[in-house]
């Protein structure tokens, strides 16, 4: 059963909900998260090579499957921070119900979403660094050790810079270059809203997602601890990585 926010008694307004980008290897390789299998499996007509995909802004209609992009980019972080909080409601849907708020950073209208006809296959979700931290909204709301386990990760940023937060594509629509373009249009965006740098997270464990943001311009800026735990499973913590305008 379906449980809606107002349903289970909760006034859910969070400005910022963390999925790092490419923290799993989801958008090039089999997504191996048990959560997930019925997420690759909606979309099993694998596309011929070449074939084009639309790229534009997201809509409010597409919530539900940007949250799921989210927490499979996230690879147990947002399990970790939403478990037991809200009973009859799954992380996702909380997640589905907080991007249709339009005014905060984490919403549908900061997210470009890539389509196979009427279907959503791959977005990218960024906004400006500052909006990267943890908000009293967030303290007002999620378990205080929850956090704390997440501080290191929300106090590293790139300043002044534009932030990607979650990049996305479903497994079967992997290998066709929607990451590499969902970035490429990220970067535009970045500079279009007048920032020279873009930035993000990544676990330091994911040897494939890291090539491809090397090879489209992101370096490592440093290292950002990051426990493991029951549910984040990567070893090594995670990094900060910066693109900037060469001139």
């Amino acid at each position: 059963m379906i449980v809606t926010p107002a349903q289970a008694g909760v006034q859910f307004k969070v400005a910022w909900i963390p999925a790092f980008a490419g923290m799993t290897n989801g958008h090039l390789t089999t997504i191996h998260r048990n959560i997930f299998v019925n997420i690759s499996g909606r979309h099993n007509t694998r596309r011929e090579a070449n074939m084009s995909y639309e790229y534009g802004p997201a809509e409010k209609k597409d919530c539900a499957t940007l949250a799921e992009f989210i927490n499979m980019a996230s690879d147990g972080v947002v399990e970790y921070l939403f478990y037991d909080l809200v009973p009859g409601m799954t992380p996702a849907q909380l997640i589905a119900h907080n991007l249709e708020n339009e005014d905060t950073s984490h919403s549908y209208k900061n997210a470009i979403v890539a389509r196979d006809g009427d279907d959503v296959v791959g977005m990218a979700l960024s906004y400006p660094s500052s909006y990267h931290r943890i908000t009293d909204e967030m303290r007002g709301f999620f378990p205080a050790d929850r956090l704390a386990h997440l501080d290191n990760f929300f106090a590293s940023r790139v300043e002044n810079s534009w932030y990607l937060d979650t990049l996305g594509v479903f497994e079967n629509h992997r290998r066709q270059g929607i990451g590499e373009k969902l970035i490429s249009l990220t970067q535009k965006k970045a500079a279009e809203n007048g920032y020279k740098a873009l930035s993000l997270i990544v676990f330091a464990d994911n040897a494939l997602a890291i090539p491809v943001y090397k090879r489209t311009g992101f370096k490592v800026v440093r290292k950002v601890e990051l426990g493991a735990n029951e549910f984040i499973q990567h070893e090594g913590g995670s990094l900060l990585m910066n693109w900037g305008f060469t001139r």
